[in-house]
């Protein structure tokens, strides 16, 4: 494997052996710009909660078998990758205009810019629209631009690829006991992805031993509705993990080996992989007959 970092992300890649999947892991950057850090009325240690962990490592086994990983670098505070650009709070930035999407998201204070935690304010004051123009074009655009990419370079290889954008959820949400969810499965509701790349991805997360959960309670975000496009040989699927999986959800220390989860998105990733070189034979197939 290689790895490349251009702020504001980096990529792992396969030194051979490439196959169609393409890992995002958008929530996992920790690089807190010093103009983020002074605009905050609250200390960066307070954001651990919009963090989803070291996500990017339970991906980056897979690059092993032939993935590629983009992971952000920059954190979720500064922009969240996986929001739409419009999605702005008014509150938060009141010269927007009308580009503006009031997203339920977004009046929780969890749009493109995060403005609040609960009742808690982020910021000292008003954003300028310089500023968030300026975090769009040095975070947003260009992790999407290069995802976009990715997806594409395999599609022209393979005739398919599949995207797994991978998160981690808080276990307080996954509910209790015997239905516990420790997967939850994202497709837009069918809209993102081939219907069977869900179906295996469940299989395999069942056989490894997980509770899968299929768009709930989590459906998939910005990046998965932007970019699944299966009518056009991209499948994309949100891949939450339950937190006490991999790591310690109170200090957000790493559990030994990540509690095996590397090992469970390596395996995957082979199996999606599979997935997406049928998919794009028998699409092949239908344009030589058509």
């Amino acid at each position: 494997m290689s790895e490349r970092s251009h702020l504001p992300f980096r990529l792992t890649t396969p030194t051979a052996d490439v196959s169609p999947v393409v890992l995002s892991s958008p929530h996992s950057g920790r690089v807190y710009p010093p103009e983020l850090v002074a605009s905050l009325c609250v200390a960066p240690a307070a954001l651990r909660p919009l963090e989803d962990g070291p996500t990017d490592k339970l991906a980056e086994h897979a690059c092993g078998s032939g993935a590629v990983l983009i992971a952000a670098l920059l954190p979720r505070a500064y922009v969240d990758l996986n929001r739409h650009p419009e999605e702005l709070d008014p509150d938060l930035v009141p010269d927007v205009g009308t580009a503006r999407r009031l997203s339920a998201k977004v009046r929780a204070g969890l749009g493109v810019i995060p403005s609040r935690l609960g009742t808690v304010s982020l910021y000292r004051g008003h954003l300028p629209v310089s500023v968030v123009d300026q975090r769009l074009s040095l975070a947003h655009a260009p992790y999407h631009r290069q995802l976009a990419v990715l997806l594409g370079e395999r599609v022209a290889m393979f005739g398919a690829a599949i995207l797994l954008d991978l998160h981690s959820m808080p276990s307080m949400l996954t509910g209790r006991g015997r239905g516990a969810i420790d997967v939850a499965l994202g497709d837009r509701f069918g809209y993102a992805a081939d219907p069977v790349v869900m179906q295996r991805a469940v299989s395999v997360l069942r056989a490894a031993g997980l509770t899968v959960g299929r768009n709930s309670p989590y459906a998939g975000g910005f990046i998965t509705k932007y970019h699944g496009r299966p009518w056009r040989g991209v499948s994309a699927l949100q891949v939450e993990f339950r937190r006490s999986l991999f790591m310690d959800e109170a200090s957000y220390e790493p559990l030994a080996e990540y509690g095996g989860i590397p090992g469970v998105v390596r395996m995957l990733a082979g199996e999606l992989a599979e997935v997406a070189r049928e998919i794009g034979m028998a699409a092949r197939r239908t344009a030589l007959r058509a």
